[in-house]
Protein backbone atom coordinates (compact mmCIF):
# COMPACT_ATOMS: atom_id res chain seq x y z
CA UNK A 1 0.00 0.00 0.00
CA UNK A 2 0.81 3.47 -0.87
CA UNK A 3 4.30 2.02 -3.26
CA UNK A 4 5.03 4.73 -5.38
CA UNK A 5 7.94 5.26 -8.54
CA UNK A 6 9.54 8.20 -8.77
CA UNK A 7 10.59 9.32 -12.18
CA UNK A 8 13.62 11.71 -12.76
CA UNK A 9 15.60 12.58 -15.92
CA UNK A 10 18.87 14.03 -16.40
CA UNK A 11 19.73 15.33 -19.51
CA UNK A 12 23.18 16.32 -20.95
CA UNK A 13 25.04 18.14 -23.97
CA UNK A 14 28.01 18.01 -25.89
CA UNK A 15 28.49 21.74 -25.42
CA UNK A 16 30.93 22.89 -22.84
CA UNK A 17 28.99 26.00 -21.94
CA UNK A 18 27.50 23.54 -18.94
CA UNK A 19 31.14 23.17 -17.57
CA UNK A 20 32.96 24.48 -15.41
CA UNK A 21 34.77 27.96 -15.44
CA UNK A 22 38.62 26.69 -14.94
CA UNK A 23 37.96 23.48 -16.73
CA UNK A 24 36.15 25.03 -20.23
CA UNK A 25 37.98 25.53 -23.86
CA UNK A 26 36.17 27.67 -26.08
CA UNK A 27 37.13 25.69 -29.26
CA UNK A 28 37.24 22.46 -27.42
CA UNK A 29 34.53 19.53 -28.38
CA UNK A 30 32.97 16.97 -25.95
CA UNK A 31 31.68 13.84 -27.49
CA UNK A 32 29.84 10.90 -25.83
CA UNK A 33 31.25 7.56 -25.60
CA UNK A 34 32.42 4.69 -23.00
CA UNK A 35 36.39 5.62 -21.76
CA UNK A 36 37.99 4.47 -18.37
CA UNK A 37 36.58 7.11 -16.40
CA UNK A 38 38.30 7.67 -13.03
CA UNK A 39 35.68 9.59 -11.27
CA UNK A 40 33.67 6.37 -11.29
CA UNK A 41 32.27 2.97 -12.42
CA UNK A 42 31.21 2.32 -16.16
CA UNK A 43 30.13 -1.36 -15.75
CA UNK A 44 26.80 -0.80 -16.84
CA UNK A 45 27.47 1.43 -19.84
CA UNK A 46 26.82 0.41 -23.33
CA UNK A 47 29.94 1.20 -25.85
CA UNK A 48 28.28 4.61 -26.75
CA UNK A 49 28.68 5.81 -23.09
CA UNK A 50 24.54 5.68 -22.17
CA UNK A 51 23.41 2.68 -19.41
CA UNK A 52 21.49 0.45 -21.49
CA UNK A 53 17.56 0.15 -20.40
CA UNK A 54 17.08 -1.59 -17.05
CA UNK A 55 20.69 -1.02 -15.45
CA UNK A 56 20.45 -0.88 -11.70
CA UNK A 57 22.70 2.20 -11.08
CA UNK A 58 24.03 2.94 -7.54
CA UNK A 59 25.96 5.12 -5.65
CA UNK A 60 29.59 5.63 -7.52
CA UNK A 61 27.75 4.12 -11.04
CA UNK A 62 28.50 6.78 -13.91
CA UNK A 63 25.14 7.98 -15.76
CA UNK A 64 26.70 9.64 -19.19
CA UNK A 65 29.72 9.47 -20.26
CA UNK A 66 31.23 13.16 -21.86
CA UNK A 67 34.91 12.77 -23.03
CA UNK A 68 36.66 16.41 -24.54
CA UNK A 69 39.41 16.12 -27.35
CA UNK A 70 42.12 16.36 -25.02
CA UNK A 71 40.99 13.32 -22.36
CA UNK A 72 39.23 15.05 -20.00
CA UNK A 73 36.66 13.23 -18.67
CA UNK A 74 32.87 15.64 -17.92
CA UNK A 75 30.98 12.64 -16.98
CA UNK A 76 28.04 12.98 -14.74
CA UNK A 77 28.00 10.73 -11.94
CA UNK A 78 24.94 9.47 -9.84
CA UNK A 79 24.42 11.28 -6.79
CA UNK A 80 25.72 9.65 -3.57
CA UNK A 81 22.17 8.71 -2.26
CA UNK A 82 20.48 7.25 -4.69
CA UNK A 83 19.70 4.14 -6.30
CA UNK A 84 17.76 3.80 -9.88
CA UNK A 85 17.09 1.60 -12.62
CA UNK A 86 16.78 2.75 -15.99
CA UNK A 87 14.02 3.22 -17.85
CA UNK A 88 14.63 5.16 -21.10
CA UNK A 89 17.44 6.89 -22.94
CA UNK A 90 17.23 9.23 -25.45
CA UNK A 91 19.97 10.71 -27.87
CA UNK A 92 18.68 13.56 -30.28
CA UNK A 93 19.85 17.10 -31.41
CA UNK A 94 18.63 20.33 -30.98
CA UNK A 95 18.12 23.08 -33.67
CA UNK A 96 21.49 24.02 -34.12
CA UNK A 97 22.61 20.38 -34.94
CA UNK A 98 23.98 19.77 -31.49
CA UNK A 99 23.68 16.21 -29.71
CA UNK A 100 22.10 15.52 -26.42
CA UNK A 101 21.03 12.71 -24.11
CA UNK A 102 18.13 12.09 -21.86
CA UNK A 103 18.66 9.42 -18.89
CA UNK A 104 15.18 8.60 -17.50
CA UNK A 105 15.50 6.92 -14.24
CA UNK A 106 12.98 5.38 -12.25
CA UNK A 107 12.86 4.11 -8.20
CA UNK A 108 10.79 2.41 -6.57
CA UNK A 109 9.80 2.98 -3.20
CA UNK A 110 7.71 1.55 -0.44
CA UNK A 111 6.48 3.43 2.66
CA UNK A 112 9.19 3.28 5.42
CA UNK A 113 9.64 5.02 8.95
CA UNK A 114 9.65 8.80 8.40
CA UNK A 115 8.02 9.48 5.53
CA UNK A 116 5.02 11.48 5.69
CA UNK A 117 1.04 11.13 5.02
CA UNK A 118 -2.14 13.42 5.17
CA UNK A 119 -5.60 13.66 5.15
CA UNK A 120 -7.56 16.13 2.60
CA UNK A 121 -7.95 18.46 6.13
CA UNK A 122 -4.34 18.32 7.19
CA UNK A 123 -4.68 16.33 9.99
CA UNK A 124 -6.75 18.27 11.73
CA UNK A 125 -9.27 17.51 14.39
CA UNK A 126 -12.00 19.48 12.58
CA UNK A 127 -15.52 18.38 11.31
CA UNK A 128 -14.25 17.46 8.18
CA UNK A 129 -12.89 14.44 8.89
CA UNK A 130 -15.59 13.34 11.08
CA UNK A 131 -18.35 13.92 8.15
CA UNK A 132 -16.46 12.58 5.72
CA UNK A 133 -15.77 8.81 7.77
CA UNK A 134 -19.49 9.05 8.04
CA UNK A 135 -20.14 9.90 4.14
CA UNK A 136 -17.72 6.97 3.82
CA UNK A 137 -18.72 4.47 6.30
CA UNK A 138 -22.39 5.16 4.68
CA UNK A 139 -21.24 4.88 1.80
CA UNK A 140 -19.28 1.65 2.30
CA UNK A 141 -22.46 -0.28 4.01
CA UNK A 142 -25.09 1.28 1.55
CA UNK A 143 -22.80 -0.05 -1.73
CA UNK A 144 -24.31 3.07 -3.53
CA UNK A 145 -21.77 6.30 -5.16
CA UNK A 146 -22.25 9.56 -3.36
CA UNK A 147 -20.50 13.11 -5.36
CA UNK A 148 -18.36 13.92 -2.10
CA UNK A 149 -16.08 16.72 -3.55
CA UNK A 150 -15.85 19.39 -1.12
CA UNK A 151 -16.71 22.32 -3.86
CA UNK A 152 -20.07 21.20 -4.47
CA UNK A 153 -23.13 23.49 -2.82
CA UNK A 154 -24.81 20.69 -0.57
CA UNK A 155 -25.68 22.85 2.75
CA UNK A 156 -24.90 21.30 6.40
CA UNK A 157 -28.72 21.52 6.86
CA UNK A 158 -28.91 19.26 3.26
CA UNK A 159 -26.44 17.15 4.42
CA UNK A 160 -28.77 16.47 8.27
CA UNK A 161 -31.88 15.34 5.98
CA UNK A 162 -30.00 12.47 4.48
CA UNK A 163 -28.82 11.47 7.80
CA UNK A 164 -32.42 10.67 8.89
CA UNK A 165 -31.99 11.36 12.20
CA UNK A 166 -34.01 9.36 14.42
CA UNK A 167 -32.35 10.74 18.06
CA UNK A 168 -31.38 7.06 18.44
CA UNK A 169 -28.04 7.04 21.34
CA UNK A 170 -25.14 5.00 19.19
CA UNK A 171 -24.41 1.88 21.07
CA UNK A 172 -20.60 2.19 20.70
CA UNK A 173 -17.93 4.11 22.58
CA UNK A 174 -15.85 5.05 19.35
CA UNK A 175 -16.75 5.61 16.08
CA UNK A 176 -14.14 4.11 13.07
CA UNK A 177 -15.22 5.18 9.24
CA UNK A 178 -13.21 5.03 6.14
CA UNK A 179 -11.15 8.52 5.03
CA UNK A 180 -8.82 9.58 1.97
CA UNK A 181 -5.09 9.60 2.84
CA UNK A 182 -2.29 10.28 0.51
CA UNK A 183 1.36 9.72 0.35
CA UNK A 184 3.61 13.02 0.49
CA UNK A 185 6.30 13.79 -1.15
CA UNK A 186 8.43 14.43 2.06
CA UNK A 187 9.97 10.89 2.50
CA UNK A 188 12.89 9.91 4.84
CA UNK A 189 15.46 8.92 1.99
CA UNK A 190 15.46 12.36 0.40
CA UNK A 191 16.01 13.84 3.66
CA UNK A 192 18.44 11.90 5.48
CA UNK A 193 21.63 12.89 6.10
CA UNK A 194 25.24 11.51 7.97
CA UNK A 195 28.57 11.63 7.33
CA UNK A 196 31.78 10.61 9.68
CA UNK A 197 34.69 13.19 7.82
CA UNK A 198 34.35 14.83 4.97
CA UNK A 199 35.96 18.43 3.11
CA UNK A 200 37.09 21.38 5.17
CA UNK A 201 36.91 25.19 4.08
CA UNK A 202 40.45 25.80 3.20
CA UNK A 203 39.79 29.38 4.67
CA UNK A 204 37.88 28.89 8.19
CA UNK A 205 38.66 25.02 8.48
CA UNK A 206 34.93 24.39 8.71
CA UNK A 207 33.20 21.79 7.52
CA UNK A 208 31.55 22.78 3.83
CA UNK A 209 28.04 23.44 3.69
CA UNK A 210 24.87 21.34 1.31
CA UNK A 211 24.11 17.51 1.83
CA UNK A 212 25.51 16.64 -1.87
CA UNK A 213 29.32 17.68 -0.81
CA UNK A 214 29.28 15.74 2.31
CA UNK A 215 28.47 18.92 4.64
CA UNK A 216 28.85 18.78 8.16
CA UNK A 217 25.48 18.29 10.04
CA UNK A 218 24.27 21.29 12.25
CA UNK A 219 23.12 20.70 16.09
CA UNK A 220 20.60 22.74 17.64
CA UNK A 221 18.64 22.28 20.80
CA UNK A 222 16.11 20.21 19.05
CA UNK A 223 18.68 17.86 17.83
CA UNK A 224 20.45 17.78 21.34
CA UNK A 225 16.99 16.66 22.44
CA UNK A 226 16.52 14.14 20.18
CA UNK A 227 20.08 12.48 20.43
CA UNK A 228 19.13 12.66 24.50
CA UNK A 229 16.15 10.66 23.85
CA UNK A 230 17.12 8.32 21.87
CA UNK A 231 20.40 7.39 24.22
CA UNK A 232 23.21 8.21 21.80
CA UNK A 233 24.56 10.71 24.41
CA UNK A 234 25.33 7.82 26.83
CA UNK A 235 28.04 6.42 24.16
Amino acid sequence: MFRTEHIRSCKADVDNKGLLEKRRKPNEMVNFGKIRSKIGRVDCLDDDGFPYVGANLQSGDILIVRCAECGADHSIKLKHTKRDSVQKVVLSANDEGKNFAVVSLRQARSPCLGDKFSSMHGQKGELGPTLEAALGKGIACGGSLKYATPFSTLSVDAFTLQLHRTGDIVRSLIFMGPTFYQRLNHMAEDKVKFCNTGPFHPLTWQPVQNRKKFGGIKLGEMERDCLIAHGAAAN
